[in-house]
């Protein structure tokens, strides 16, 4: 039976002290504290109902290696994880976790697999004001912004990437269809002023801005690595 799930709070802000230093004495970001800081903002309950998001304490955190993005966009470091959702028809969502140091706090966003709802603006707005300097450097933001959005589709994969006059677009695709073309726009100076991704089932789009209404059809949860 198809079944249209309407999107329950599927993005927040939370921030959390922590004091760890890395080699070069800059503050390091272990998977240790994200997974602390999921847990406090999903605990896990004796009694889940659907939409209530928990991150049980065994769940595997994987480290995304994307340095263009972690170069240009300082203290931060994205994570690919899962969260019990209480739906029995999609009992996993995968997430990504984009974790920012200021100072010793941690302020992290989540966004959800774009299988399970749309996209979110706030995560989406994190990526604005990133300074680029050549189209190779575009192109590799533009790839590497594409590579988070695939890690967390199931049977994800990106095509057709294209930089034409300050605009990076790349298909991603969910087997064999395109889900949600994805557009990054830069301004003349090669500032990137924002990140959209088309819905093109709904003959609308998900951006930073606006928001179309966040809903679902059931669909496959996708293993851990």
């Amino acid at each position: 039976m198809r079944r249209i799930l309407s999107a329950l709070g599927i993005v927040g802000c939370l921030v959390l002290a922590a004091e760890v230093v890395d080699a070069e004495g800059e503050p390091a970001i272990s998977v240790q504290d994200v997974g602390k800081a999921l847990q406090a903002r999903h605990p896990v309950k004796d009694v889940q109902r659907p939409g209530d998001f928990q991150f049980a304490p065994d769940t595997k955190i994987v480290a995304l290696k994307l340095p263009r993005l972690t170069e240009g966009l300082a203290g931060t470091r994205f994570y690919r994880t899962e969260l019990e959702t209480g739906h029995l028809e999609y009992p996993r969502v995968e997430v990504v976790v984009m974790v920012r140091r200021v100072g010793n706090e941690l302020t992290v966003h989540e966004c959800f697999s774009p299988v399970f709802t749309g996209s979110s603006p706030d995560f989406l707005a994190q990526f604005r004001g990133l300074r680029t300097r050549t189209d190779v450097d575009r192109k590799q933001i533009g790839a590497e912004i594409g590579q988070l959005f695939q890690s967390i589709t199931y049977h994800g994969g990106l095509q057709n990437p294209r930089l034409s006059r300050g605009r990076y677009t790349v298909d991603l695709m969910h087997g064999d269809s395109v889900w949600r073309p994805i557009l990054i726009e830069f301004d003349s100076d090669g500032t990137l002023k924002r990140v959209e991704m088309r819905d093109t089932s709904r003959r609308g789009h998900d951006e930073a801005g606006k928001v179309f209404p966040k809903v679902r059809e059931p669909g496959k949860n996708i293993p851990s690595d």
